[in-house]
């Protein structure tokens, strides 16, 4: 559970979503190529942004979640009385990127001829994660020391990766199927918290018996 308490003006969780609200206005404003261009010529080239970024970013979420755990036991409200315990969501989450990140080192041709597609499943695979987490976090119950997604993720790594089978068309089918299984994980969780509040989707109103 989360130490940081009310006390803070402003979270750096509500830092990282501003952040990312005004990096999407300046690109829908400025077009993504045009923001590029204007961060080239007024700062340094984005590769370089890209190479600070990663590292700041890891570094900085390492150092938020120490935070978090060394205010969570000050205030009595820390849920995982072993490390091993604490470590356990850290599983599928280290699994999970060093499944994606293999992909395009060993299947480069495959990964520059269309990263859309790779984008696609990281982003859909990293957000069921993270969801199921989540509600593992606000309904006081112990998370699958292998997530679900990890399963036909390494499937497809395996077959890719590994075996070298059409990797293209591996990861664009894997790219489908993550967006599937997220969108129906979706569903299926709002439709029990409906059903467990006794309340419509999109309205206030409770249901009609």
């Amino acid at each position: 559970s989360s130490g940081i308490n009310a006390e803070w003006p402003l979270r750096p969780g509500d830092i990282a979503q501003v952040t990312v609200v005004l990096v999407f206005l300046a690109a829908g404003i400025m077009t993504p190529m045009g923001l590029r261009n204007f961060i080239a010529d007024n700062f340094i080239p984005f590769n370089q942004i890209m190479y600070i970024i990663i590292p700041i970013g890891f570094t900085g979420a390492i150092g938020l979640s120490i935070l978090n755990i060394r205010l969570s036991y000050q205030s009595g409200t820390n849920r995982y009385n072993s490390f091993g315990e604490m470590m356990r969501p850290w599983v599928s989450y280290i699994l999970f990127n060093f499944l994606c990140l293999t992909f395009p080192y060993f299947c480069q041709e495959d990964y520059l001829s269309n990263p859309r597609v790779w984008t696609i499943a990281y982003g859909f695979t990293f957000s069921n994660i993270v969801c199921r987490l989540m509600i593992n976090q606000m309904s006081h119950t112990r998370c699958e020391l292998i997530e679900p997604p990890i399963i036909p993720l390494f499937l497809a790594w395996f077959l890719a990766v590994v075996l070298q089978i059409a990797p293209a068309t591996i990861i664009t089918l894997y790219s489908v199927f993550s967006m599937f299984s997220f969108t129906h994980y979706c569903y299926v969780v709002v439709n029990d918290l409906c059903d467990h509040l006794n309340i419509c989707a999109f309205s206030i109103t409770s249901k009609r018996r």
